[in-house]
């Protein structure tokens, strides 16, 4: 009979608990935003990411991504959406699986997925992404300030867009109805984005 009262006391507790061990493995991945360190655009100049305030427009779009580093390739799909409410990223590879999950709000960071275990460094992603899409006036009051500027050039649908140190060219930045071309000439990195994630 004890043995009867048990197994019922046990089934009538599992099911409770497994709902509790599924909400406490969903808190785990989803993880809570924090302010994020500043990014060293160069070896000395730190850059705060501005507020969400500052972005220039709004996107909210796929976004297919091809770039190198160093003798590395790269690819991407990347769901896009930005506005003055905050930044957010959508990772995926070409077999549709997340890599990684980036969302960046008044609140501050937090990001997730396999490429950000890996090392991926989720403010510098923010980062390059507010140097190409936030307003040249806000990023000039930040940058003035570390010995950086940020220089602007229109030329019928192409914007480019260089962010300048004494030694010379940091970022340099071209943007098109199209997509967009980053070259970060100091750490040796660029990629190109086609809007819409199609192929270039």
């Amino acid at each position: 009979m004890f043995d009867h009262m048990k197994r019922k006391n046990v089934s009538r507790f599992a099911a409770p608990l497994c709902v509790l061990l599924c909400l406490l493995a969903s808190c785990a991945g989803a993880p809570r935003a924090k302010r994020p360190d500043p990014v060293f655009l160069t070896n000395k100049a730190r850059f705060d990411l501005l507020p969400p305030a500052d972005m220039d427009g709004a996107v909210d779009m796929p976004q297919r991504i091809d770039g190198v580093y160093g003798d590395r390739s790269f690819s991407f799909l990347v769901y896009v959406k930005a506005d003055s409410g905050g930044i957010d990223f959508l990772v995926l590879n070409d077999l549709g699986s997340e890599m990684a999950r980036l969302v960046y709000d008044a609140s501050g960071l937090s990001s997730s997925g396999p490429a950000i275990a890996g090392g991926l460094p989720a403010a510098y992603v923010i980062a390059d992404f507010q140097l190409s899409y936030y307003r040249v006036d806000a990023l000039a009051r930040s940058l003035a300030p570390v010995g950086l500027e940020v220089v602007e050039t229109v030329s019928g649908d192409l914007t480019v867009r260089e962010i300048v140190s004494p030694e010379g060219v940091v970022a340099h930045i071209e943007k098109r109805a199209d997509g967009l071309r980053y070259e970060n000439r100091l750490r040796g990195y660029a990629y190109d984005i086609a809007y819409g994630g199609a192929d270039e």
